[in-house]
């Protein structure tokens, strides 16, 4: 016996003892002696160089197949030496290759020597030296010299789980299925197994030899290959492949399928010794419900449900015979690989009502049942009408097949009575569950009856109406909203014009105080002071008291004019008659007062009106400007610009005169009172003046009053 990673007792004995490893158990089930020599390689067999020596000696040596088996594809392409002595479980010669199982197990082994004559055969005891390959889907060896050693005895097969059957890792593994062969497609066999259906494929076996074995229960031993995707390296879960196979029947197919002893449903969960999920059961009752893949049944007040093998004629109400192989793990049990026959046709039996308060329980699955529910909405295509409920607190399914006829639409939230075959989903008895949810199977339109049409007040007609009521009520609020913030600009219109009014007609009266009281005794003083002089002249007065008579004549004068012109500035009959840049105008020809000099006016932007206060301002800075220009510029050209912008309003006065130093413009002590004025003035509607000359250059003045200085002073005035 060897074991460990001792080259000396693997490769260096004469006589050696293979134990085998039987099934999941350390289970000793026989030894091979081998007498014969080691025979001496020839340069056939091997293939090693010293170059290939000298890299082994830092690599692990293996010495058993399970050794191999678990490494990883990192591990296997380092190329470990190894040394195994093992049973040919599966000759492949035309892969040059060969499964070769030791005690552990079996591993793949490739690349043996064509030149060795006769491929190894089926129970042949060899020794292989060579070294690890990552392979296509599990680690294998890369032969590098074989030693024959005689024959030995094939193992014994492990028998897998179902879970070991389908995930590879029994990959190259003698072992054994029993099954009942369920199709047979030419080496391909379906087995129903205790865990469920498998593909097999069967390389090199004779098709017409399997046929024999439809429908019975078999044995098939051979080498086990998972079955996996060349691309991605994965396990095609529900096939395998077992080469150099065997089969063996434990139990022909029955000649007549009906002939065994009928059982009861609650039958199948009693003690019974021989219940295995590989034999068949036979079972009696009514059709309740059909579907393309299976069929419902009932069994006097218990349900079951079955699968055929074949297509079979049934409709609801037939009375039949079934046979086949129970599942009971479900909510109900379920034959597979089913053959029924037809024995005759009742009427349907009443069904069970169910409360909204028992309506998940798996004693309900595949019976006949009736349930009272609301409809929360419906939907249909051309297979299936599909109908969503609830019942209490609890919503369910029920589905009714198309082919079966169409059902007249019926308005969500009506209360429904349904009578329906009770079809539980995600049931598990072995995980202590039932059911996890259900649908109510319906056969024909007529298992749906209305009770009660919903309500004109349903959910949602209300949100309906409760939304248009806020977009009402939202509706009125903008236009409260819109309506008073047009009445606050309205209120804000008048307010100016009754201001503008006020002051206007305020200017009037003083002017007219002016007029009828200081203009008018000036006027009186006037003429008295010419009769004054008309007499002195007639008396012939010295010359001296004629002069005082003109000089105080001079000064009524003078003072009759600064009345005059008081009473102007007080009217300003242009606003009264006009807007800002009709005043504008007028003033400038008044200013002009018979000079030479040009005066032109220039609007631009969106004419509108301001607050009297701003206008009023606006007018007096103007004539100041242009006043003083036409007296003291000695310019030939004066341009006056308004501009009116979204942003603000701005007033120029430009000439072309004499200029002067403007940095000294506003000073009091320079004797700049207009141009003082005119600063103040600015100030006072919230403006900026700017004054801009130099002497010989010119003078340019602008005032710029924003719109929200404009409302501030709309509103202080």
């Amino acid at each position: 016996m060897f074991a460990g990673n001792s080259p000396e007792l693997c490769v260096k004995q004469n006589r050696s003892i293979s134990f085998w490893w039987a099934g999941h158990g350390a289970v000793l089930l026989g030894a091979v002696l081998i007498l014969a020599p080691e025979p001496e390689p020839s340069r056939a067999d091997e293939l090693v160089t010293p170059a290939q020596n000298q890299e082994t000696k830092s690599l692990l040596l293996l010495a058993t197949a399970e050794q191999v088996h678990r490494l990883t594809r990192e591990e296997a392409q380092r190329g470990n030496p190894t040394v195994i002595r093992g049973v040919v479980t599966c000759s492949l010669p035309e892969y040059a290759a060969v499964v070769l199982q030791d005690f552990t197990r079996g591993i793949y082994v490739d690349h043996l020597f064509p030149t060795l004559g006769e491929p190894p055969r089926l129970g042949e005891l060899l020794e292989i030296e060579g070294e690890t390959q990552p392979g296509e889907f599990a680690p294998s060896v890369r032969a590098r010299r074989m030693t024959r050693l005689g024959t030995g005895t094939l193992p014994q097969p492990i028998r897998p789980t179902w879970d070991q059957l389908i995930n590879g890792s029994l990959d190259t593994q003698y072992s054994e299925i029993q099954g009942i062969v369920t199709t047979v497609h030419s080496n391909v066999v379906t087995l129903l197994t205790h865990g469920g259906k498998i593909k097999t494929v069967l390389p090199g076996t004779n098709p017409d030899t399997l046929t024999q074995y439809e429908s019975s229960l078999v044995r098939v031993r051979g080498c086990l290959f998972a079955a996996w995707d060349a691309k991605t390296h994965q396990v095609r879960v529900g096939e395998i492949r077992m080469f150099s196979a065997s089969v063996s029947v434990d139990e022909f197919a029955p000649t007549d399928m009906f002939a065994i002893s009928p059982k009861r449903v609650r039958e199948l969960l009693l003690f019974d010794p021989q219940a295995s999920a590989l034999r068949r059961v036979k079972m009696s009752g009514q059709i309740v419900h059909r579907s393309d893949e299976e069929y419902y049944m009932m069994d006097g007040t218990n349900g079951l449900r079955f699968v055929p093998k074949e297509s079979v004629e049934l409709q609801e109400g037939d009375l039949a015979e079934v046979v086949g192989f129970p599942i009971l793990s479900g909510s109900s049990p379920v034959l597979l690989e089913a053959v029924a026959r037809k024995t005759g046709r009742s009427a349907l039996p009443n069904p069970n009502k169910l409360p909204t308060d028992n309506l998940f329980l798996g004693e309900n699955d595949s019976t006949l049942v009736q349930v009272e529910a609301v409809l929360l909405n419906l939907n249909a295509n051309q297979t299936s009408l599909t109908l969503e409920l609830q019942a209490g607190v609890r919503r369910f399914v029920a589905r009714l097949d198309s082919r079966n006829g169409f059902v007249k639409s019926i308005p969500p939230g009506s209360r429904l009575e349904l009578t329906g075959v009770y079809a539980g989903r995600g049931g598990n008895r072995a995980a202590g569950r039932d059911i996890d949810s259900f649908e109510l199977l319906l056969n024909s339109p007529a298992d749906i009856t209305v009770l009660a049409r919903p309500s004109w007040w349903t959910t949602r007609r209300l949100l309906w109406m409760l939304g248009g009521v806020t977009v009402v009520l939202l509706s009125v609020m903008v236009w409260v909203v819109t309506l008073k913030r047009r009445v606050s600009a309205q209120t804000q219109i008048i307010r100016q014009k009754i201001q503008r009014e006020t002051i206007l007609e305020e200017r009037t009266r003083i002017a007219r105080e002016f007029h009828d009281t200081l203009e008018q005794a000036l006027v009186g003083i006037g003429m008295q002071l010419d009769a004054a002089k008309n007499l002195l002249s007639v008396s012939e007065v010295a010359n001296e008291s004629l002069e005082i008579l003109d000089m105080a004549r001079s000064m009524v004068r003078h003072g009759q004019e600064e009345a005059r012109r008081s009473v102007w500035n007080l009217r300003t009959y242009a606003l009264e008659q006009g807007d800002l840049p009709t005043a504008l105008s007028q003033i400038a020809g008044h200013a002009r007062n018979g000079s030479q000099v040009k005066i032109d006016l220039q609007v631009s932007g969106d004419r509108r009106p301001l607050p009297s206060r701003i206008e009023g301002h606006l007018l007096r800075i103007g004539q100041e400007a242009t006043v003083n220009a036409v007296k003291h510029a000695q310019c030939k050209n004066i341009r006056l610009a308004l501009q009116y912008g979204p942003q603000l309003t701005q007033l120029s006065i430009e000439d072309d005169g004499v200029g002067f130093n403007a940095k000294n413009a506003t000073s009091s002590e320079a004797g700049h009172f207009g141009l003082l004025g005119m600063r103040e003035r600015a100030e006072k509607i919230g403006g900026t003046l700017t004054i801009s000359s130099k002497p010989g250059s010119g003078t340019k003045i602008s005032v710029t009053v924003p719109p929200r200085a404009a409302v501030a002073t709309s509103l202080m005035s």
